[in-house]
C-alpha cells in the first residue's frame, strides 16, 4: 500500500506501478515523511522495512530508467499524482 496520504494504490491491484522503500538515510526519510504528510514518529527501521510510495508520486525526471522502477538518489515524492506515468494525452485537434 502506498504511504502517501489519500493514495489507495497497492502492489496487488496494479502490477504496472513500482513501489519504493523509504530511504535508509534519516534526513532523506524525513523529507519523504513530510511529503507523505505523516506526522507520527515511526522508527527508521520500520519506515524502511514497511513503508512504500508508489511511482505515481514521482516526477518523470526522478527516475533512472524508462521502466520507472529505479529512482535518482535525490528523489522525493510529491502528493500531486504524476499522471504522466500512465496517461498519454492527444494534443492534436
Amino acid at each position: 500500500m502506498c504511504a502517501m496520504r489519500d493514495c489507495n494504490n497497492n502492489s496487488g491491484a496494479d502490477r504496472h506501478l513500482s513501489f519504493f522503500r523509504f530511504p535508509s538515510d534519516l534526513e532523506r526519510a524525513k523529507l519523504w515523511l513530510q511529503a507523505c504528510d505523516i506526522k507520527e514518529n515511526i522508527p527508521q527501521k520500520r519506515l524502511y522495512n514497511n513503508y512504500r510510495v508508489c511511482s505515481k508520486h514521482f516526477a518523470p525526471h526522478m527516475f533512472l530508467n524508462d521502466l520507472k522502477n529505479r529512482l535518482q538518489i535525490h528523489a522525493v515524492p510529491s502528493s500531486v499524482l504524476n499522471i504522466t506515468n500512465d496517461v498519454t494525452t492527444d494534443q492534436s485537434e
